[in-house]
């Protein structure tokens, strides 16, 4: 009798501590929601409150993550070379420029002034090229004789080949694919700029309209990609859309 005593006080005593164990949970996840509502219901409210906040985001994509977090609607959209955050909710507007616009600018002086040294320090230390496995005609010539001996040849190509070593691409591509008819298309044609992550890398991708369409051609661009690696925005893609 005296055992079973014992064992119902024991479970009585697990019982009331992991009942007190749930009850604290419920009662810190409401303490925490009711602070959270509270946040967000002044962020929305107070909009000399929330500007004193926002201020402080310096990235474009940090602020849209707050924002969105906290459900505060907002716009955005492009003007010129910057991108504008409006809220919804109040008469606050965000103007950023993309991170990317020094870069890309760097990168058309150098095109311009036919830079390679300065090019190779913009570039990664291998480009992601298509056209430079087929941009001359022996090249190309080439290529038709490895498909031909080669079954592996497609996987090898998009796994090895297109990889193209920045002092080859400076040596044998750099001024076939750099013209200064495309050079000054690429300075003056309309450009968009599109940031995302992608595997934790931080990606831009660089889209310029070199090719307007026409009743018989849906136009081109050509697209570059900017990948952030140690800290510095290097180039690691060149090709053309279609």
């Amino acid at each position: 009798m005296k055992a079973k005593w014992k064992i119902s006080l024991v479970f009585v005593v697990i019982l009331v501590a992991t009942n007190s164990f749930w009850l604290y949970q419920i009662v810190d996840n409401a303490v925490e929601n009711s602070y959270y509502k509270g946040d967000c219901e002044k962020y929305q409210t107070d909009s000399k409150y929330l500007k004193k906040v926002l201020q402080n985001f310096k990235n474009k994509e940090n602020l849209l993550y707050f924002l969105s977090k906290h459900s505060i609607p907002a716009i955005t959209f492009r003007k010129g070379e910057e991108t504008i955050v409006q809220l919804q909710s109040s008469h606050l507007e965000f103007i950023f420029e993309e991170e990317i616009i020094p870069i890309w600018k760097e990168f058309l002086q150098t095109l311009s002034q036919r830079d390679t040294q300065a090019f190779k320090a913009l570039a990664d230390d291998k480009i992601y090229c298509f056209d430079c496995l087929s941009n001359t005609p022996q090249e190309y010539e080439k290529l038709e004789k490895v498909q031909e001996a080669d079954p592996d040849w497609y996987n090898k190509m998009y796994s090895e080949w297109i990889y193209i070593p920045v002092e080859t691409f400076i040596k044998e591509d750099f001024d076939l694919i750099f013209t200064k008819s495309l050079v000054q298309l690429l300075k003056k044609s309309k450009t968009s700029f599109h940031y995302r992550k992608k595997d934790g890398n931080e990606l831009y991708e660089i889209l310029v309209s070199t090719t307007p369409p026409s009743l018989g051609h849906e136009g081109g661009q050509h697209h570059f990609q900017f990948r952030k690696i140690e800290g510095k925005w290097k180039l690691t893609y060149v090709g053309t859309i279609p």
